[in-house]
């Protein structure tokens, strides 16, 4: 596990988190290619919406634990909240909110 971790020495909080960040945007690009390869999404923007789910996935969690981080003190119940609006957002993200 060590050697997986050797290129986190030396980083900055700031640097190591975004390098977690690019590595999110990066794989999910990879995906989109594939998606837009077979025809099954717009190929434009791939890059930027990559960036733009990763950060809105983030967000989401990021709010819903604001008064966890705030107070210190986790709540396990967070994490299904977390999970459901995510679902969510995913499912409005990739379908739009036109009906079909």
């Amino acid at each position: 596990m060590n050697e997986n971790l050797e290129w986190i020495k030396g980083l900055s909080m700031q640097d190591f988190f975004q390098c977690l960040h690019d590595r999110d945007v990066k794989a999910l690009f990879e995906i989109l290619e594939v998606g837009a390869g077979k025809g099954e999404i717009d190929g434009e923007h791939l890059y930027e919406t990559a960036e733009i789910y990763v950060e809105l996935m983030k967000s989401l969690s990021l709010m819903c634990n604001i008064s966890d981080i705030i107070s210190g003190i986790p709540n396990q119940d967070r994490f299904d909240e977390v999970l459901q609006k995510q679902k969510l957002a995913t499912k409005l993200f990739f379908n739009g909110i036109n009906k079909k």
